[in-house]
């Protein structure tokens, strides 16, 4: 459905116990209308959350599922997802269309990202297609996966302090309303947004210093010893065409 979407969460590498209020401080970084949905989704050992916030401007519209989980093992979905491929995403997976919404890109969008972790694992997001920013926990390698689609239409921030902290969102508001995480000013970005044409040749910093944005058509794995940024996905360079030589051939 038409409206704004929010994902948010975190996880304490090192097995602090977090402050009690603090998902639905980062769900309520960013101002939303009563009626916004909220979703949550917590550990059993508190350490790790995810929350999702959907609103939308048309009245009576039912939020789209914006966190999915699969009981069997474990893994747990939260997402800002529009797929351009569901049916095709479908038939891979083997997956009947969903009798309520068939033609839907968004209404079963996290449930289809799901099933695809469960299925191709880290190279499922090679298979997505459209706008999105995930992450993915799975208990059976005890990591988290964010990932965030090739054109970087759907925001994703994060702060990352290996061995103790992963705190993530859409929105750097989000993030810095995690009580642990620094609101150190990055004067270097502010200055290069004051001057024109510098803005967007940097595609990870921020305006603090500890908030890094994940750059579009990469994904992030982190586990409690290790991480790793990589790029998934990159515009391959082909043999132009001989160029037409009349209007009907331009046509």
């Amino acid at each position: 459905p038409p409206g704004m979407k929010i994902l948010c969460g975190y996880w304490a590498l090192d097995g602090a116990p977090t402050p009690t209020g603090t998902l639905p401080a980062m769900q309520a970084a960013r101002p939303a209308p009563a009626h916004a949905a909220r979703q949550a989704w917590t550990a059993d050992d508190g350490q790790l959350a995810f929350g999702s916030l959907w609103w939308s401007p048309q009245p009576g519209l039912a939020a789209p599922a914006c966190i999915a989980a699969h009981p069997e093992s474990g893994c747990v979905v939260v997402a800002d997802a529009r797929l351009d491929n569901p049916a095709e995403l479908r038939a891979a997976l083997s997956l009947p269309a969903p009798a309520d919404a068939p033609d839907s890109r968004t209404d079963h969008a996290t449930a289809l990202i799901l099933q695809a972790w469960l299925r191709w694992g880290q190279a499922c997001v090679e298979r997505i297609d459209g706008d999105f920013a995930f992450a993915i926990h799975d208990p059976r390698e005890q990591l988290v996966y964010l990932a965030r689609d090739r054109m970087g239409c759907c925001p994703l921030y994060v702060h990352h302090v290996p061995g103790r902290l992963l705190v993530f969102g859409s929105t750097s508001q989000a993030v810095l309303a995690h009580p642990w995480v620094p609101a150190d000013l990055n004067e270097a970005r502010i200055a290069d947004v004051m001057v024109p044409g510098l803005e967007a040749l940097d595609f990870t910093s921020t305006f603090h210093t500890q908030v890094m944005r994940s750059p579009p058509r990469h994904h992030f794995v982190v586990t409690r010893d290790r991480h790793a940024l990589r790029q998934y996905w990159r515009l391959a360079p082909g043999k132009a065409a001989a160029a037409p030589r009349s209007d009907d051939e331009w046509v």
